[in-house]
């Protein structure tokens, strides 16, 4: 199940076969398609607009629910910690004060009285937080099937919506093209395993480098890339973090951690891999270590994952003002693991509008966060240039036409 943005009245999708060149000049596709394909889009858009944003709020309204529910039931054993802290120090009162004497009992007996008030009174009042919270538990639970009916109920009509774009989506062929979403252009390259080679490369120069020393590597070799793209997070040296596989070696071991610091550990982060088919694949970290796969061809971790098995990514949040410059791989569901798509943000944005175009406008199950404000896009085509070959980057993805 794919999910669509936020005011999608507002904002277009709007599919280019046109880009400035370095000079500033615009170039038009050879395809010549550009304003039908358009012309389409924006009407499918301005027909699905209500049905999509209605299920997007049901969603992620239900999404808070849910956190909110994990929170309390996180919480719930440390007020019966608490509670039976109280009792045990009730019993141990109790107990010390039957070891004495009549005659010490009758001294201590205004000294017991008071302890056990006071205990008591602890007591009351953390029986009353555990009381409290056991009520927002069930009043949770009673908000969330609410909100499930709520979404179960637009979502035919959602589904319908999304239907639409794959379909608009599935009838062009386009290689580069733009998404507007929310204010932000986002440029996407679109690779199949019959027209495109996708390589991952890793940065063993122990210096971080700009994607024009990977293109002029790459064409040096005889690969003729036509475009490139950051391939994750790395180290001070510009080598890989986490798992790094090229050409069928590995280089890097994966880094199984579930916390620590950065975008990279918010978890679930996951593996963009290609196997020894061309396939392309993007798993959850912990799937992708139980699945134990042989024989890849590249590889490369980072983090977060953006969509999870057709969903947001827990942590995100709608219209959060986390905003950045953002880049990162989905694989299309339709296409059966043989087309993926790169797509970097124009301007900042959140993670929730991010994985918003993963999830609704590409169709994917699955997408991976890359990086964030070092993300650099390099393309040049005989029709086409988008970028400067610039950044300061570890390890890159390169993709080129197969011959």
């Amino acid at each position: 199940m794919k999910s669509l943005p936020i005011s999608l009245l507002f904002f277009f999708i709007h599919f280019v076969f046109t880009v400035k060149t370095q000079a500033g000049s615009v170039e038009p596709d050879s395809t010549g398609n550009d304003s039908l394909f358009e012309k389409s889009f924006q009407q499918q858009i301005q027909v699905n607009a209500n049905p999509v944003e209605a299920f997007l709020t049901a969603e992620s309204e239900l999404q808070k629910i849910v956190l909110e529910l994990e929170g309390i039931r996180m919480n719930l054993p440390n007020f019966q910690s608490e509670l039976d802290k109280v009792n045990g120090a009730v019993d141990a009162s109790i107990e010390r004060y039957l070891k004495l004497d009549a005659e010490q009992q009758k001294k201590k007996r205004n000294d017991f009285k008071e302890e056990l008030r006071k205990l008591f009174d602890d007591r009351f009042n953390v029986q009353d937080d555990l009381d409290s919270i056991t009520e927002k538990q069930i009043e949770k639970r009673r908000d969330s099937s609410v909100q499930a009916q709520n979404l179960k109920k637009h979502l035919n009509a959602y589904e319908s919506a999304c239907n639409h774009f794959d379909q608009l989506l599935a009838k062009d062929s386009a290689f580069y093209f733009k998404i507007w979403h929310n204010n932000v252009t986002y440029h996407v390259v679109r690779a199949n395993v019959k027209s495109h080679a996708v390589r991952i490369h890793n940065n063993g120069t122990g210096a971080k480098k700009p994607l024009r020393f990977f293109w002029d590597m790459l064409s040096k070799k005889g690969a003729e890339p036509i475009a490139l793209f950051n391939a994750g997070m790395y180290e001070p040296n510009g080598s890989a973090k986490g798992l790094m596989i090229e050409d069928g070696k590995q280089l890097q071991e994966i880094d199984p951690k579930k916390s620590g610091d950065g975008n990279f550990y918010l978890t679930p982060n996951g593996v963009f891999f290609i196997d020894s088919s061309g396939l392309f694949s993007i798993q959850e970290t912990q799937q992708f270590i139980k699945s134990g796969h042989k024989k890849l061809r590249f590889a490369t971790q980072s983090g977060p994952m953006l969509v999870v098995n057709g969903n947001f990514h827990r942590a995100f949040t709608k219209g959060s003002s986390n905003l950045n410059i953002r880049n990162g791989v989905g694989v299309i569901e339709r296409s059966k693991n043989k087309e993926a798509v790169f797509v970097i943000s124009e301007q900042p944005c959140n993670f929730y509008d991010f994985a918003t175009v993963f999830k609704v406008y590409l169709n994917c199950k699955n997408a991976l966060y890359l990086d964030g404000a070092i993300s650099e896009m390099y393309l040049q085509t005989k029709s086409r240039k988008v970028g400067d070959g610039g950044g300061a980057l570890g390890p890159v993805i390169s993709i080129s036409k197969r011959k």
